[in-house]
């Protein structure tokens, strides 16, 4: 399975919750809560089914997070683009998912992700250093991501929070050289999984257990061949506007009959 098949399904997955969670915001679907069934008759249970669908997006998207910082050939322009589009989509995300023009009890995933990727650019750094310079570079790892996931969570509200950051803290583990010595004596693929099932494991930790869903995104982490896959600059940055673009179609149409009525 290549990258480009990985990205697809998350993006589809991450579809259908949003679908999910923008019509229950809008009052389409009854609201409920964890507690209720997913396999219950009517809508309730098909909005837990696709609410559980789109668990499985997240831990791709940390994946291949790493993937792209390990392989990225301008590290500056890559957290640059996602910074970029961290701010592009607040507004889209805050009319989807919170119905309000701007609401800050909520950041979009971007913003997430873009802090993981510079803890692992740290973790980067120092394992490409030396002497004291490596051995102060992996203490401040931990140090980093704990207080960025105080951050996320009492200060920038980010999607996934703190929960979030842990995931990406333990996936970025994947980068350092040591690991990749490993995936090349034993396997790529037992290695790459363990790592991010304990990503998925803390993820579930400091979320709820109807997380537990996002282990299903094993599935196809663990049939990545590591290959891109067809690549072109509008697919890459197709795939980037998607997350933007179907927020802001939902959130409109969400809208639109509170604007009707009025």
């Amino acid at each position: 399975m290549s990258s480009l098949v990985l990205k697809l399904i998350a993006l589809g997955t991450m579809l259908i919750d949003h679908i999910a969670a923008c019509l229950n915001r809008s009052g389409h679907f009854p609201p409920g809560n964890f507690s209720g069934a997913i396999f219950a008759d009517g809508a309730f249970s098909l909005y837990w089914f696709m609410r559980a669908v789109g668990r499985i997006a997240f831990p791709i998207f940390c994946f291949q997070l790493v993937e792209g910082a390990i392989h990225t050939k301008n590290k500056g322009a890559y957290a640059t683009r996602i910074a970029v589009f961290a701010l592009i989509s607040e507004f889209p995300f805050d009319l989807a998912l919170h119905l309000k023009y701007v609401d800050w009890t909520g950041q979009n995933v971007f913003l997430t992700l873009l802090i993981g990727l510079l803890l692992i650019y740290e973790l980067q750094w120092a394992d490409n250093e030396q002497g004291r310079n490596r051995i102060m570079g992996y203490i401040a790892y931990p140090v980093l991501t704990l207080f960025a996931c105080m951050i996320s969570r009492n200060l920038l509200k980010n999607d996934y929070s703190e929960a979030g950051i842990l995931a990406i803290s333990v996936m970025g583990l994947l980068s350092l050289r040591i690991v990749r010595e490993l995936e090349r004596r034993i396997s790529t693929r037992v290695v790459r999984l363990l790592f991010c099932m304990v990503a998925s494991l803390l993820l579930i930790r400091f979320t709820n257990d109807f997380e537990s869903w996002c282990l299903l995104a094993l599935v196809p982490i663990g049939l990545y061949n590591g290959n891109k896959g067809y690549k072109s600059r509008a697919i890459q940055y197709g795939a980037y506007l998607f997350y933007p673009a179907h927020l802001m179609i939902l959130g409109l149409l969400a809208a639109l009959p509170v604007m009707l009525r009025h």
